[in-house]
């Protein structure tokens, strides 16, 4: 039991720390007018509001990595694989639900007029 949850504390502060990570570079890329220059508006501010929320969402998607699928004897192989599928939940999930139900910027995030 100890060891299943030491797992568990183990990946969710591994995607509360991509949370982070991803949080800080889009709010870098956003104060370095990166994103203004590629047509995406976005410049949050560096806030606890801001932050709070993207850390907890990636310490839940962490989870993902207790899936035991997609184990392959090649150790390269298996973990780009296993990166390819554990982020299509996430990315899904912010184009399917974020943008067009919450942002209300459409299905993909692009409002056809």
């Amino acid at each position: 039991m100890q060891q299943w949850s030491r797992k568990l504390t183990l990946v969710f502060a591994a995607g509360a720390l991509g949370g982070l990570a991803n949080s800080l570079a889009v709010w870098l890329f956003g104060v370095l007018g990166i994103t203004a220059a590629l047509g995406v508006k976005i410049a949050p501010a560096l806030t606890p509001d801001w932050l709070y929320p993207r850390i907890v969402w990636g310490g839940l998607w962490g989870f993902l990595f207790v899936l035991p699928f997609l184990r392959y004897p090649s150790w390269l192989r298996g973990i780009v694989l296993r990166g390819i599928v554990y982020s299509l939940a996430p990315t899904l999930a912010q184009l399917l639900i974020v943008f067009s139900v919450k942002a209300n910027q459409g299905l993909l995030g692009r409002v056809i007029n």
